[in-house]
């Protein structure tokens, strides 16, 4: 129906005035959002990314991380480049680029520290499906990344799982 209120959270702009207009979404308003605001569904999204960030990815910042330096491949980043390329502080830009090391998506890290995209020759089609989908599909690529259980709840699951002993 037309005019018709749903119950959705409130929304809001911040003008250039600095005040905030706040105002709730409509059914017609709804439906004409374009598709970069709704959140296209999961199956939209290749298994092979998908599982790739189930195996990955801990973060958005992580991802995005990852992706700037996929951008440049060739350049050899310093934790501070890259701290300040995504206005993070450097031992935060440090500890996601030392676990992208580790699980072998760039090289680097050694005196001084400098990292670059590098990922396994099979990855490589991967990560660029993922920026693809990261680049159209944020939200739903970015619910992927939250939906995860956390690794405390994992652990927590496998110490209840029962073993077959042989």
């Amino acid at each position: 129906m037309p005019g018709e209120r749903l119950h959705v959270p409130l929304l809001g702009w911040r003008l250039a005035s600095g005040s905030v207009r706040v105002s709730a979404l409509t059914a017609a308003s709804l439906t004409a959002c374009p598709e970069w605001v709704r959140s296209p569904p999961v199956a939209d999204i290749s298994e092979s990314v998908r599982r790739f960030i189930a195996q990955h990815v801990h973060s958005a910042g992580q991802l995005e991380v990852l992706l700037l330096l996929r951008a440049v491949p060739d350049r050899e980043w310093s934790v501070e480049d890259v701290a300040r390329a995504q206005v993070s502080t450097p031992v935060l830009a440090e500890q996601m680029l030392e676990d992208l090391r580790r699980r072998g998506l760039v090289q680097g890290g050694d005196e001084p520290r400098r990292y670059r995209y590098a990922p396994p020759p099979e990855l490589g089609p991967v990560i660029d499906d993922l920026a693809e989908a990261y680049a159209t599909r944020r939200v739903t690529v970015v619910g992927l990344i939250f939906s995860k259980p956390s690794s405390a709840v994992t652990e927590l699951a496998d110490a209840f799982r029962i073993r077959k002993d042989r």
